[in-house]
């Protein structure tokens, strides 16, 4: 349902008339189309504030790979420990700004699989391949709070990329870059 909420909102209709093509309230329809901009806004923010360059942020589904919405980013390693935690709290950063927007616990960890995949190879490669069960919990643990910290601290700029989100479906990598300008004090508005 998702996918279908998405890929009419991106084509143009109305929340009346998406709701009524997937049979779902409007109210449920708005809230599907917020949770996914909050989710990506999280996500653009890191990519952001990190300086990993995200390419674009969009709420428009990819029928080649099923992905509903997303943020790429054109470029960002993964050679040192801080850009391994930089990745993990890439990674949840979505779910936790979904879940201070007032998602639901379960509809966030349903949207964030494919995050929590990553996250869990990126701190694989932060605690080394032979890394123990408890050592890796204990990693997953501090980065989570680490990555809920991270929406907390910068929510005013994860709120500017969802709102945008939500009005464009779309914020390439230059529309991103000068919302955390702004965000940052570097740039004004105009």
């Amino acid at each position: 349902i998702q996918k279908n909420v998405l890929t009419l909102r991106a084509g143009g209709a109305s929340t009346a008339e998406i709701a009524k093509r997937v049979g779902l309230s409007a109210r449920t329809v708005q809230r599907i189309a917020r949770a996914t901009a909050y989710h990506e806004a999280g996500h653009a923010a890191a990519g952001a504030i990190f300086n990993q360059n995200p390419d674009f942020a969009t709420l428009m589904p990819d029928p080649k790979t099923n992905i509903l919405a997303e943020v790429t980013r054109m470029d960002h390693d993964l050679d040192s420990k801080k850009a391994l935690k930089e990745e993990i709290i890439f990674c949840y950063a979505g779910q936790y700004a979904e879940l201070r927007a007032g998602s639901s616990a379960r509809r966030a960890k349903l949207g964030a699989t494919t995050d929590d995949e990553t996250a869990k190879g990126s701190m694989l490669r932060l605690c080394g391949e032979d890394a123990n069960e408890e050592a890796l919990s204990t990693i997953e643990k501090e980065m989570r709070v680490t990555a809920s910290e991270f929406v907390d601290e910068h929510w005013a700029l994860v709120e500017r990329i969802a709102t945008e989100l939500l009005e464009r479906t779309t914020l390439v990598w230059e529309e991103l870059d000068g919302l955390r300008a702004i965000y940052q004090g570097e740039k004004t508005e105009d």
